[in-house]
């Protein structure tokens, strides 16, 4: 339970990062926004005496009152939109859960609220603070006459200061990753170092552009450069969730960064293709050239909308991408269609059973599970393989503790330890990820022969994949303190295994049995019928140890064209205890609850949209305010009331349209990327693009920003051409 609440908050805190960080974009612009409306106003002040300082007070008391309305309010729907999903995330869990043991209800934590709300307000008050300070810096005269900043042909001598830092630690970032081999502290270096550089190169008087230009290229190429390449450099990278919001954050500035520095290139688009409606040219032009003049506003408005397309793109296309794994059924079901279980089988994510030492024990001892089908004429529909019943036997001991052999000193860790009977080897289709060289098949593993040796050669085994560390720290689930194969160099991406001892104690009778692991399971298997244990033969158990250990789990293939076959083996083994399970039902069951939980996740993604379209709503709003010269001299050049109420819808499209084509292009082109990653070790994987969705998402967001622009669309229509010109 406590990992997998902490999967579930590693997951909502990652992918919330973009929201979080959309947020800190607003806040920003909104200040941004603030003094540009006030600038003659602060100009004025300014030439009486007040002091930059104080301008910055007053600014960071306004953001004061904001940070603190903002997060009370926040902390109040966080904690009303995080039962909705409990809620809905219990339902999905409890639609594909094989027991009801496992249940999720919304809890409440004061003191989580309260640090909620303060982390809320003190970021928000520290990003207001910033923001601040940055608006602050303002030439006096400019101010006064409301005129632009001109662009200075080199930067400042901070920009320096600030590049040489950037630069300096984007190299230690770059060789601190590569030798701890890890991908998001290497790829993080390897982006700061060229801004840094960039910052430097403005300061000796390089083109802002083409500057700017150049890093977002770079960013783009380097985040977006196949998978091989950063293997190529180290094969041994480790990476966890936080490496999406890097690297989605970084590919969304770069995108930006190279699309609002091409603004001639946009409005000489825009004009070639929309353009050439005579009646639409000069709102066209009007629409898109005002949001290329306020580079650094537009950018921002844009990045917000990108940052929250890409994130919901990229999710949604691995996640459906993924899926297809649940279409090969003989590769989850080892070509079994039912699992009996007896009531010594346990859930192996229970850990309150974990600590039972009389665990495993039959109502009645299931020894020969061929015979027993033979003799029970209504179970004709299993299948046969060379006369015998399809059948396969699990004795699993789940009270047993397991360490490397050879490691003195070390102290046995839990785990389980498992016999497989002969006709389990014979009748299963379970492959493998990991193998020793010896048993190598091309890419793959011949499974069959590594069950086989099991049974040939005694003192064998093989085990679950959550008993080897894996680089990628994506796994949903882990043993946590339990026993695992915890040897230098081993990892469940490596391309084979060399043969492994360990010794495992049976705690019922004493005994130890010494086993050589010579593979490790296929690592999708662990999330279904299989448990996380160590596997041997029966005949190994048997030799190793003075008792007897019951069948806990049976596994039946049946002839195709069945019908209720798990309701007719439970009948038939009533008097030995067991319950069956219908694995096809069951993936069918766990499939639409990975469903349900995923469309939960995306739709907690999209919640970041709702800031977008207020950032639109936002600009729409203050440029109605800001642009009323502007509007009076379009009205007085001829421009009518609905080319006026035009112009603002089609800026408003131009900003969110901008947003969506950058994280669409790099949300598919990222999606494709990680997909072939995982072609490497996944099959079945394939590139799935749930285009219905998408375009859901996406033109939902925009049609809902058009819709926060209207309102201000119509008050700049209204305006009166006397009226606009006489204001000041």
């Amino acid at each position: 339970a406590d990992e997998i609440a902490s999967l579930f908050v590693s997951i909502f805190t990652v992918f919330g990062l973009f929201s979080i960080g959309v947020g800190v974009l607003l806040i920003f612009l909104i200040f941004t926004m603030l003094a540009a409306e006030r600038k003659r106003e602060m100009g004025m002040s300014r030439a009486i005496g007040m002091k930059r300082a104080h301008l910055v007070q007053m600014f960071v008391a306004e953001g004061g009152i904001y940070s603190i309305g903002s997060a009370a309010v926040g902390s109040a729907l966080g904690v009303a939109v995080g039962f909705g999903l409990v809620y809905a995330v219990a339902g999905a869990v409890a639609q594909g859960a094989p027991t009801n043991e496992f249940t999720l209800s919304p809890h409440v934590n004061l003191r989580s609220v309260l640090v909620s709300f303060f982390v809320g307000s003190v970021f928000t008050f520290l990003t207001a603070s910033f923001a601040s300070w940055r608006v602050s810096k303002l030439n006096i005269v400019r101010a006064v006459r409301d005129i632009p900043e001109p662009q200075m042909a080199r930067a400042s001598r901070s920009s320096l200061v600030w590049g040489i830092v950037l630069i300096i630690l984007g190299l230690l970032l770059v060789l601190l990753g590569y030798r701890n081999d890890q991908l998001t502290v290497f790829g993080l270096g390897a982006s700061l170092a060229p801004m840094g550089l960039a910052l430097a190169l403005r300061y000796f008087g390089a083109p802002q552009r083409g500057v700017l230009i150049a890093v977002g290229l770079y960013l783009l190429t380097f985040w977006l450069l196949p998978p091989s390449v950063f293997d190529a450099i180290n094969e041994d990278w480790n990476q966890g969730f936080s490496i999406f919001f890097i690297s989605g954050a970084l590919v969304v500035t770069g995108g930006v960064l190279v699309t609002m520095n091409n603004s001639k290139v946009i409005l000489g688009l825009a004009m070639r293709t929309l353009g050439q409606v005579p009646r639409l040219a000069p709102v066209v032009k009007s629409a898109v050239s005002y949001p290329l003049r306020t580079t650094g506003r537009t950018g921002l408005s844009v990045a917000i909308f990108a940052a929250i397309i890409f994130s919901i793109v990229v999710m949604a296309t691995v996640n459906t991408s993924f899926d297809q794994l649940f279409d090969d059924r003989d590769r989850l079901t080892g070509g079994y269609e039912v699992i009996a279980q007896g009531p010594g089988n346990i859930d192996p994510f229970d850990d309150t059973a974990r600590s039972l030492t009389n665990v495993g024990a039959s109502l009645n001892p299931v020894t020969d599970l061929a015979a027993i089908v033979d003799a029970e004429p209504t179970l004709d529909f299993v299948s046969r393989i060379d006369g015998r019943p399809s059948v396969g036997t699990l004795h699993t001991i789940y009270d047993a503790e397991g360490r490397l052999a050879g490691s003195l000193g070390a102290e046995y860790e839990d785990t389980f330890l498992t016999g497989v009977d002969d006709d389990f080897i014979a009748s299963n289709h379970y492959g493998f990820t990991l193998a020793i060289p010896e048993f190598a098949d091309g890419d793959e593993f011949d499974g069959g022969a590594v069950w086989r040796a099991l049974r040939d050669r005694p003192g064998t085994a093989v085990v679950s994949a959550l008993l080897v560390p894996a680089r990628d720290d994506f796994r949903p689930f882990g043993v946590g303190d339990r026993f695992r194969l915890d040897v230098e160099g081993l990892y469940i991406e490596n391309d084979s295994m060399e043969p492994i001892e360990i010794s495992v104690l049976d705690k019922k009778s004493g005994t130890f049995v010494d086993l050589t692991v010579i593979g490790v399971l296929d690592d999708t298997l662990f999330f279904f019928f299989m448990p996380p244990s160590v596997f041997t033969s029966t005949s190994t158990l048997e030799a190793a140890l003075p008792r007897t250990v019951n069948a806990t789990r049976l596994f039946f293939n049946v002839e195709r064209g069945s019908v209720d076959a798990d309701k007719k083996i439970e009948a038939a083994l009533f008097p030995f205890g067991m319950d069956t399970i219908d694995l096809n039902q069951q993936i069918d069951d766990r499939r639409s609850a990975r469903r349900s939980v995923l469309d939960l996740l995306t739709g907690f993604m999209a919640l970041g949209l709702v800031v977008g379209i207020a950032a639109i709503g936002v600009i729409s709003a203050r440029a109605v305010v800001e642009r009323r010269h502007h509007i009076g001299m379009l009205r007085a050049i001829g421009f009518t009331r609905w080319m006026v109420g035009l112009s603002f819808l089609m800026e408003s499209s131009f900003i969110a349209l901008l947003g969506i084509a950058i994280g669409l292009s790099t949300g598919l082109l990222t999606s494709f990327n990680l997909v072939q990653d995982i072609q490497s070790d996944e099959r079945d994987v394939s590139l799935v693009i749930p285009w219905l969705r998408v375009v859901i998402i996406v033109g939902g967001a925009y049609l809902f920003s058009l819709v926060t622009t209207i309102l201000p669309a119509r008050q700049a229509a209204g305006i009166a051409p006397a009226d606009a010109l006489r204001y000041e």
